[in-house]
């Protein structure tokens, strides 16, 4: 399949107009100013002719709305106003007014003068599957194979959009290719979107500068999956385990409103598995650690599915605990991370314990040799004699 891009609009270095900051100077990180995206207006521009109609996806405009609104949107034919725009935490949305489909969108205001191609739709790409969405950068091409291989298998993905954010280890190429191998994917995309990720602040501003994860996960609803059967939202670290029947897809499908949550719980690899463990490696937990956040599976063409997504979830508050499956978690794998070696999780090794029944579900999917190894080693060192 061709690798897919994203259409956008950016404000020129070096001129007069950029994104206010997200968060007070107090909080924000060393290298807050090189990470922050100051110049996008927006990721994408996409077609929407079935509302008559073109959305631009945008990272949050702040101080950029006044200049937004008082310059033009043209195309060949000729100007698109502004329908609405959505304000959501991360993320905003534009709405222009499109009763024919343009090629290409110009934004002009006095002197600027920047334009983009219009994206679109891609709808019938995952018509019908059973799908799931993540955004990568630099993970090993043998994690994401084996994420999408262990779903495959134990929940029956059928379709795989795959947002990578600039990675430099690998070609998109080498991506693509590598997920047109996998056995059982019916379909898959890759979108090119090397747009900053945003930097991270102290708390409580942790994360309001983080633009770009939201935005492409609802310019995914919006662009590829809105015809999609059901829609998985996870991170690559993330294996979705079932006590019972029912996959992820299925606990979504069989909801009345289409959508269902589940909890995370942490899983270690030991330090014998060496500098690059893998899934098959994670069989350590930690009794006393906490719970990540909350993922989830949405059916799009229901209820829910017109919501605005987000990482963690569509329904907040004390509704969100009616849709918590509490027999389908997931492992979240602390060292499936490109940026492992920050420590995440090593602070607790004193506190973990091996996990039979996670090294009993990876056993089902994952071969055992690199475990194997790690568990003689430790085996081994354990009957040492003392010297």
């Amino acid at each position: 399949m061709p690798i897919a891009s994203i259409n956008s609009l950016v404000l020129p270095d070096g001129g007069p107009w950029l994104r206010d900051h997200a968060i007070p100077e107090g909080s924000r990180e060393r290298d807050y100013d090189d990470r922050y995206d100051f110049h996008t207006l927006a990721y994408d521009v996409v077609s929407l002719p079935q509302f008559r109609a073109v959305c631009l996806i945008c990272p949050r405009l702040f101080n950029l709305e006044k200049l937004l609104r008082a310059g033009r949107f043209t195309s060949e034919h000729g100007r698109h106003r502004i329908l609405k725009i959505h304000r959501l935490r991360r993320y905003d949305e534009i709405w222009l007014w499109a009763p024919r489909t343009p090629r290409r969108l110009t934004f002009t205001q006095g002197d600027l003068e920047i334009t983009c191609a219009v994206t679109p739709q891609n709808r019938d790409i995952f018509r019908g599957l059973r799908a799931a969405t993540t955004l990568s950068k630099n993970n090993d091409l043998e994690w994401i194979r084996d994420w999408v291989t262990w779903h495959v298998r134990m929940h029956g993905l059928e379709g795989m959009l795959v947002y990578d954010n600039g990675s430099d280890r690998y070609g998109v190429e080498d991506l693509d290719a590598m997920l047109g191998g996998i056995p059982g994917l019916q379909a898959h995309r890759v979108v090119s979107a090397p747009h900053r990720f945003g930097p991270h602040g102290h708390a409580p501003h942790a994360f309001r500068s983080n633009f770009l994860q939201p935005a492409l996960l609802n310019l995914a609803r919006v662009r590829f999956l809105s015809r999609a059967g059901v829609v998985l939202q996870a991170d690559i670290a993330e294996l979705f385990v079932s006590d019972g029947e029912d996959t992820v897809f299925d606990a979504a499908t069989r909801s009345p409103f289409g959508y269902a949550l589940f909890e995370g719980t942490w899983r270690y690899a030991p330090e014998v598995a060496g500098p690059r463990p893998s899934f098959r490696d994670h069989v350590q937990c930690d009794p006393s650690s906490s719970r990540p956040e909350t993922k989830y599976c949405i059916c799009p063409r229901r209820p829910f599915g017109v919501i605005h997504w987000e990482a963690h979830g569509v329904v907040k508050g004390f509704m969100k605990k009616k849709f918590i499956r509490p027999d389908i978690r997931y492992l979240h794998c602390a060292q499936i991370a490109t940026h492992w070696k920050s420590g995440r999780g090593l602070q607790t090794r004193e506190r973990l314990v091996n996990d039979p029944e996670t090294e009993a579900k990876l056993d089902s999917v994952f071969p055992r040799r690199i475990r194997q190894g790690a568990a003689s080693a430790i085996k081994a060192a354990a009957s040492a004699p003392d010297r």
